[in-house]
């Protein structure tokens, strides 16, 4: 017996959803996904849509005139799938915790967005820029960019660490690598009530049941490193300036701030 198989389909919640490019993209690479409902603020793109849906070229679906007004807590549980198309610049990268010093790699993908200006806005920026004497869209932010990450910076943040004492205790910000036994052994040796939130219990059963620390050890595992967090922040807002973003710009201006 043929048994036909029709897959669950895959609802989607389109943003920003304009003449509805990405979603018919979706539906043609996932032909079980739909649309189920879109935010659209543009008058011209909204009838675009509804004719589209008039003329059977889309599946009907609502259509909601403002994201900053839009309620999401109705579709909670409804949709499998968020997709839009956003006035931003966009950078990316892959991090991890040992570029910032620590023992492990803890990987992690960084998106970072900022929303294009419009041209009011560069004009502002402009201006601001003139009147302090340094335009960052221009030659400066490129020499930044220039090198693979905030070099300097993250370098400035280590060499503080270092020259400080972390926790009172004078060990780094981090933990030594757990086959490192010699520097372990130092670490314990100026604070060894660090022992068990370190690396377990090595003489014996610990004194008191620690019910949370199944817990605490997969958050701390699913987590990240705020340091790295902070290096790929500056780094890809770097990067987005060099490119001429008004807003990336803004901020870079702000995280040299001291």
């Amino acid at each position: 017996m043929n048994v036909a198989l029709h897959p669950q389909p895959l609802n989607i919640l389109s943003i920003c959803t304009g003449g509805a490019g990405l979603d018919l993209g979706v539906e043609l690479a996932i032909p079980s996904a739909r649309t189920v409902c879109m935010v659209e603020r543009e008058g011209f793109a909204v009838a675009t849509l509804a004719s589209a849906m008039e003329a059977g070229l889309l599946a009907p679906a609502p259509i909601w005139s403002d994201a900053r007004t839009f309620e999401g807590r109705a579709w909670r549980g409804a949709v499998d799938g968020l997709i839009g198309g956003i006035g931003f610049s966009v950078e990316a990268g892959l991090f991890t915790a040992s570029e910032v010093g620590a023992p492990h790699q803890r990987e992690r993908i960084f998106i970072f967005a900022v929303a294009n200006s419009d041209e009011q806005g560069l004009e502002r920026h402009r201006l601001s820029g003139e009147r302090s004497g340094e335009l960052f869209a221009g030659s400066r932010c490129r020499e930044l960019a220039d090198a693979s990450g905030d070099h300097q910076w993250r370098d400035r943040q280590l060499g503080q660490v270092k020259a400080g004492e972390t926790g009172g205790y004078g060990i780094g910000l981090f933990p030594p690598e757990r086959d490192r036994f010699p520097e372990w052994g130092r670490v314990l040796a100026v604070a060894p009530d660090l022992e068990p939130a370190f690396c377990r219990v090595v003489d014996g059963v610990a004194s008191r049941l620690d019910v949370d620390r199944v817990e605490r050890l997969r958050m701390l595992g699913n987590g990240v490193v705020s340091l790295e967090a902070a290096y790929a922040v500056r780094t890809l807002a770097t990067r987005l300036a060099a490119r001429g973003s008004a807003g990336a710009a803004r901020l870079v201006r702000m995280m040299e701030i001291d």
